[in-house]
């Protein structure tokens, strides 16, 4: 009998984000389908080295990927969600490497690989059970995972309205606890003092202002926020080593016609769906002077002798904002911290900025995003935790996100 070749992941908190292939029985998914070819040996090796297996009759030795991923921070990761129900993505936000991809619920694909046939009753009663989950463990949440973004979103109306030069961080709104907009009565229930009625646009990010941004997206008008949000990366395919879901603004340009909608969108509600990764895009541009790095996960390619056979190097996707535009909104989303509704993210000693946001959804729940970044100067991170309805609260994703912020900023540990 000849040697049974058996792929093990032998670290649970990324083993997911590798995946599985097994197209006769489940298919394939994660790194394992994308880089398949490279980790079969097909095209991981040198050509001659292919070559010379073949006439030797010996087995193709696939390659190694090398990936980005910060094995310490993703472990604190997934222990920082514990049971919950979610995503944390963080990403260096100069150069697009993900040192954490984590996902909650997922899977362990050492329990799909069936290389005797005695494996196979015991990875098919496995494979039923995941498909059968409510909580869908075998969709990583972080690229392929759909949210609407609550308050997070505000960031976004910021960059768009100052880049058209519809608002600046010192214009003033009037808040007074409502707004009615065609018949419908819009309730503030965010401000900090009940007694004022007038707010800058620094103060309604800080402190989440819903009818200050509702107005912000009627200056902006239905046609620039729809054409902003596509130039931002809403509609589009982000490139990246796994499918990532498209975000949307919304089902399409016609629904920002109505007056509420468009209201509804520009404070983060209406038909918007965003992937953590996408988010942690975003505010990654907010301080990388609006130059949004394309995200990757596989560092470096390495063939069975330890050649570098493929690099990734980083590259801009997008630049849909200027550095003014972008600088602006950092400074608000570290008002917020300082001075906001986020303070629960202040770390002594190191400057960070953040935003949350509370998503409604249409059982009822409500998802709690938390987006953030840290340091002033190189080396810089941002994160994107979302937890799902009724799976934790703002305090705890704002929790996850700084204690994960902090993790990274004090002990950069070589990518694994």
């Amino acid at each position: 009998q000849g040697d049974i070749y058996v792929r093990t992941w032998p670290d649970p908190s990324t083993a997911y984000v590798a995946g599985y292939y097994s197209p006769l029985l489940y298919g394939s998914a994660g790194l394992e389908a994308s880089w398949n070819t490279e980790l079969t040996g097909d095209s991981g090796n040198d050509p001659l080295e292919r070559v010379i297996n073949d006439l030797l009759n010996r087995p193709q030795q696939g390659a190694d990927l090398r990936l980005t991923l910060d094995s310490a921070l993703q472990r604190q990761a997934m222990n920082l969600l514990g049971g919950s129900t979610g995503s944390v993505v963080v990403m260096d936000v100069e150069t697009g490497e993900v040192l954490v991809f984590a996902s909650n619920p997922n899977f362990d694909p050492n329990q799909l690989f069936t290389p005797t046939t005695a494996a196979n009753d015991a990875a098919a009663m496995y494979w039923q059970s995941l498909v059968e989950n409510p909580s869908a463990p075998l969709v990583l949440r972080s690229n392929l995972g759909l949210f609407t973004p609550g308050s997070t979103f505000k960031t976004v109306t910021s960059a768009i309205g100052i880049e058209l030069g519809v608002i600046e961080p010192d214009d003033v709104y009037e808040d007074n606890g409502q707004i009615t907009i065609d018949g419908r009565m819009l309730v503030e229930n965010n401000r900090p003092d009940e007694t004022r009625d007038l707010w800058t646009v620094r103060e309604a990010v800080a402190w989440s202002l819903n009818v200050v941004f509702a107005q912000i997206g009627l200056d902006i008008g239905a046609d620039d926020f729809w054409s902003a949000g596509q130039d931002v990366g809403f509609g589009q395919q982000i490139p990246f080593d796994l499918p990532v879901a498209e975000s949307q603004l919304a089902s399409g340009r016609e629904y920002l016609d109505s007056d509420n909608a468009l209201a509804d969108t520009a404070f983060g509600q209406g038909e918007l769906l965003v992937t953590p990764l996408f988010m942690c895009m975003l505010t990654s541009m907010y301080v990388n002077d609006g130059e949004m790095m394309q995200p990757y996960l596989v560092d470096q390619v390495v063939d069975e002798n330890g050649k570098v056979t493929q690099s990734t190097h980083s590259q801009v996707w997008n630049s849909p904002i200027s550095s003014q535009a972008a600088s602006e909104v950092e400074e608000m989303m570290i008002g917020a911290v300082n001075n906001g509704s986020v303070e629960r993210a202040q770390i002594n000693g190191y400057t960070v900025g953040g935003k949350t946001g509370t998503a409604e959804t249409g059982d009822g729940s409500a998802h709690s995003w938390f987006i953030g970044f840290i340091g002033n100067e190189q080396p810089r991170y941002a994160v994107a935790v979302v937890l799902e309805g009724g799976s934790g609260g703002l305090a705890s994703a704002v929790t996850i996100g700084r204690d994960i912020l902090y993790g990274a900023i004090i002990a950069p540990a070589p990518s694994d």
